[in-house]
């Protein structure tokens, strides 16, 4: 992966901290240019005056992408920069653990917004984009848990198999005209996603952590940033990725609804009132 991305620029959702501030000083430390975009201005800002000496071009967008009209805004932005977009990386995520029903509907509907609609939106135009100049690379970010129905993690754990078998299928159309497509999936992470998606008390982060398996945003990100320069459809970080994802193909469905529900039904979960909520 030496210098792979030298001088490209390099749009990275999520960028404020977590694997896409990781990707963001990887790519910067290679010469890469970029563009770093999340909701958190300030902490855009912060950011890019530590990569500022690193790279000749740092920009900062500040928007939500849990709303549809920011994607809009956001491409029509992109589309006005002094260089052309070759990298993409659709880092910007969230989720939410416990009951699908006792979630409020909004929080849900803008996870979907987020890790499903704005990843594709942003995935078809600079796939276009990219076709037209014959040249480019698109890093979509899944999850481990993409292999996996997961309850008590339901649609999170579904957006990110959404996500998975949507960047698979634009790899394969896209390879002709020398566009790559490649899906990274995290296990454990060392980020603040676990505290955010209220599963820090989950059996299945005790695991990772138990048996020394959590990765750093860097080590992640450097995974993701080889697997997109060597052209693969598909990245799997760490070792015990690697066994869970693989696993998933041979395991009875029965038995990974067990096992999931076992890992991720958290103490807060099993003592929280099962049944419909007024929204």
């Amino acid at each position: 992966m030496k210098a792979a991305f030298k001088a490209r620029l390099a749009v990275i959702t999520g960028a404020s901290g977590g694997i896409g501030y990781a990707f963001a000083k990887l790519l910067a430390k290679q010469g890469a240019r970029l563009v770093l975009v999340a909701r958190d201005v300030r902490q855009l800002e912060s950011v890019k005056q530590e990569l500022t000496p690193l790279t000749d071009y740092i920009q900062v967008i500040g928007t939500d992408l849990s709303n549809a009209e920011a994607c809009d805004e956001l491409i029509h932005q992109l589309e006005r920069l002094p260089y052309p977009v070759e990298v993409l990386i659709n880092n910007a995520g969230v989720g939410a653990s416990g009951y699908t029903v006792d979630q409020p509907w909004s929080r849900l509907h803008d996870m979907c917004q987020l890790n499903m609609v704005s990843l594709t939106h942003l995935s078809h135009w600079a796939a276009g984009y990219m076709k037209s100049r014959r040249t480019g690379y698109i890093l979509n970010v899944s999850a481990v848990l993409a292999c996996e129905p997961v309850p008590f993690f339901g649609v999170y754990s579904a957006t990110k198999a959404f996500v998975t078998n949507f960047s698979i299928a634009l790899y394969q159309e896209m390879k002709r005209f020398n566009v790559v497509v490649s899906c990274l999936h995290p296990p454990s992470t060392a980020t603040a996603f676990g505290q955010e998606a209220e599963i820090l008390n989950s059996r299945a982060l005790q695991l990772f952590n138990l048996l020394h398996s959590t990765l750093s945003a860097e080590q992640v990100a450097r995974v993701g940033l080889r697997g997109l320069a060597a052209r693969r459809p598909s990245v799997v970080a760490g070792l015990l990725g690697k066994v869970i994802y693989a696993s998933a193909a041979f395991t009875p469905r029965f038995l990974g609804l067990w096992l999931m529900e076992f890992l991720f039904k958290t103490k807060q979960t099993a003592a929280r009132p099962m049944g419909l909520r007024s929204i």
